[in-house]
């Protein structure tokens, strides 16, 4: 065992060893502050009850699942070695919930200087659907030895999860973290103090809409190294939708294990800065043109880094870029698709690099690159490349300027004696299959040394057979690589409408390795061209999560303003996301009928639906009376874009459609719109005797 892991490990081993202390009881629907909080009948009421309160070494506090609360939750008791505060959940149903929504530049959670505490199977979120409210969802300033376990945090305005100044001696595991607006899971330290002993491990994190999923970053002082054992092991990153996956830029001792990055916008890790000590092994980095994003990673910083065992797909040139010293890259292996991209560029800053044993190979069969900046002394010692294959329809070796086959390169540089120029025969590259077939002859013709006594990513021993084998994957005959174990998809999703006006969702639960279930709905937010990025291209957005081995969910946020809901459902894990549920749609063709059949007492303006939409919406209005109506449309400067309709209409309840267009007939441009109604009734009122009239605005949203 390394001494980074053994040194993680002995600390939560200590952490654990509890002893009983007093349990505490938080209940937001039957608790009360003047209670003893000691049982679930004598139960606390609000956070600010427990905020206030100093709890000892070994107390327990436990929040009422099914109870959300508009507080920031304050820890300001310490445990003690062997016995930490444990804060959780006790009941039915879901989490207990902290809601960011009142609370601006403030945070979900907040510890400063506290020791020693277990937080567990609780959600942060922010229901505002305003993330730009800076708040963080959870954050911890130089406090130590805690564990955060199966914790949910959604529409952080900041960062979603935040361990910094100093913080040390954490374990975060099966964290979820979706939809926020800074970096998702954040580690930093300061000029003062360092951070050490941080594992990540088991976490989801999705959508982040500015910088990273994973960070470790420096202090204030750029040139201050931040701590050291630092592992992030069996992790899914997608969707970082500015910056990487995995954001590496200070500290030393780093393991990078097991985790997987898809479609992260500008790359799936990269080490930078003041980062040096880095292992990075059995990565799997998707992006395709189909995915969106890149599967590039970046080899920066201070050097002394280790790529091993990785499989990297994707069409972002270059796959890799090696800019440092001391770097060893061996057994991996790199496709991509585009047909001008380098495979592997070694840039200026870089030295003593290995690189053998790996295959580069284009899923289009164009290019087989590697390129050298011709600043480099590539015939020094201090470059070793050997035992590679590249495969393209053109063999290209760049140095510089200066393009070269195979033999012109070996002769150049007197590198590169053993590698070839083959097909690596993948049992399937268009299916992503990137295990090698029984022809491959990658097969046993790895220079073995760097690997031998370890296993690949499918768990298959090095050697198998009479040599290690070149690339990522050893083979073994009926072991092949398929894509990530994300759950099977949930399916039968069916919906029906309470009594209440609430939606009741239900489907067949096919897995038994799911996080729990993410609920999709067809967008209807507050604002939404803050949640733009969030919103997918059939109009979904992400409206709430239920745990593992849920098969219903009752939404209890719909209303009758919007008659038409679409809904679908995905399993999630640390390896990934299912397939979506089929789509169920509850038009609420009952609701329009008993609207339009009841005695309309007032003007409203209804929400438009669908919304997003594309290409027309409907808006629908009441009147209580006969009236005058006008309905028009304004763009996000207030220009008028068209009046949609301008009459007379009896009593009762009406519509009409927009099919996005101007007062010219051409079609406007995606974005936020307002929509308005002016109306003044053709009477007297009957019960005040005076004329009435009604103003009113919503705002709507086209995507194309």
């Amino acid at each position: 065992m390394s001494e980074s892991r053994f040194i993680v490990l002995l600390c939560f081993v200590i952490l654990l060893n509890t002893v009983n202390g007093e349990t505490y009881f938080i209940n937001k629907k039957t608790g009360n502050d003047s209670n003893s909080g000691l049982s679930p009948t004598e139960a606390w009421e609000n956070i600010e009850k427990v905020n206030g309160f100093t709890f000892s070494p070994g107390d327990s506090v436990l929040f009422s699942r099914g109870s959300t609360w508009h507080s920031t939750f304050c820890i300001n008791s310490s445990g003690t070695e062997g016995n930490p505060i444990y804060y959780g959940a006790y009941g039915e149903g879901r989490k207990p919930t902290f809601d960011m929504l009142f609370y601006p530049g403030r945070a979900g959670f907040f510890a400063k200087e506290q020791k020693y505490g277990i937080i567990e199977n609780i959600v942060f979120k922010n229901s505002n659907g305003d993330p730009p409210n800076h708040a963080d969802g959870i954050h911890f300033t130089n406090s130590h030895n805690f564990i955060i376990r199966n914790i949910e945090v959604y529409g952080a305005g900041n960062v979603s999860l935040t361990i910094r100044d100093g913080s040390s001696n954490f374990l975060v595991d099966s964290v979820i973290v979706m939809n926020g607006q800074n970096n998702g899971i954040y580690g930093r330290g300061n000029d003062i103090i360092h951070a050490n002993n941080l594992t990540i491990e088991n976490s989801y994190v999705s959508n982040i809409r500015w910088n990273d999923n994973f960070v470790i970053h420096q202090g204030d002082n750029q040139e201050h190294l931040l701590g050291e054992n630092f592992i992030f092991r069996n992790n899914y990153a997608e969707k970082s939708l500015s910056e990487e996956g995995f954001d590496i830029t200070a500290g030393t001792k780093i393991l990078l294990d097991n985790n997987i990055t898809i479609a992260n916008k500008n790359g799936a890790i990269n080490i930078a800065h003041s980062a040096r000590n880095v292992t990075i092994t059995n990565h799997i980095s998707y992006a395709d043109k189909n995915v969106g994003g890149s599967g590039r990673m970046i080899l920066s910083g201070l050097g002394d880094i280790t790529l091993k065992g990785n499989l990297i797909f994707g069409h972002q040139s270059p796959m890799l870029l090696v800019m440092t010293s001391n770097i060893n890259i061996s057994h991996n292996t790199f496709v991509w698709e585009d047909q001008y991209s380098d495979g592997i560029m070694v840039n200026g800053g870089a030295d003593s690099v290995v690189f053998k044993n790996n295959i580069l190979s284009t899923a289009d069969e164009y290019y087989g690159r590697l390129a050298i900046n011709g600043q480099l002394d590539f015939k020094s010692d201090n470059f070793h490349f050997d035992y590679n294959i590249y495969f393209g329809k053109w063999e290209d070796f760049i140095y510089g300027s200066s393009f070269y086959t195979l033999a012109t390169w070996q002769n150049a540089f007197n590198q590169e004696s053993n590698s070839v120029v083959r097909n690596p025969y993948f049992v399937d590259k268009y299916l992503g299959n990137f295990t090698l077939s029984d022809s491959s002859w990658a097969i046993d013709n790895a220079d073995s040394s760097s690997r031998f006594g370890e296993v690949d990513m499918l768990g298959t021993p090095i050697p198998y057979g009479n040599g290690a084998d070149i690339g990522a994957f050893e083979f073994k005959p009926g072991v092949v690589y398929t894509p990530p174990a994300t759950p099977p998809a949930p399916d039968n999703l069916t919906i029906e409408m309470l009594e209440d006006g609430k939606v009741k969702l239900t489907w067949n639960d096919n897995s038994d390795n799911e996080f729990g279930f993410h609920i999709w709905r067809t967008a209807d937010v507050t604002n939404p061209e803050q949640f733009i990025e969030f919103i997918d291209a059939e109009g979904f957005i992400h409206l709430d999560f239920t745990e593992a081995n849920a098969i219903e969910y009752i939404d209890s946020t719909a209303t009758i303003a919007t008659v038409e809901y679409r809904y679908r459902i995905k399993a999630i894990n640390n390896r990934g996301n299912s397939a979506y549920t089929n789509i169920v749609e509850f038009i609420a063709t009952d609701i329009e009928e008993n609207l339009s059949e009841s005695i309309v007492t007032e003007f409203v303006l209804l929400a438009n639906y669908p919304n997003p939409f594309n290409p027309s919406t409907t808006i629908e209005y009441q009147t209580p009376t006969n009236a005058n109506v006008k309905i028009t449309i304004y763009n996000v400067v207030g220009e008028l874009v068209k009046t949609i309709f301008e009459g007379n209409v009896s009593a009762g309840s009406h519509s009409v459609n927009w099919n996005a267009e101007d007062r010219s007939g051409n079609s406007v441009t995606s974005g936020v719109y307002f929509y308005r109604i002016s109306a003044s009734a053709r009477g007297i009122h009957s019960e005040t005797g005076s004329a009435q009239s009604f103003i009113n605005t919503k705002k709507m949203l086209l995507l194309k």
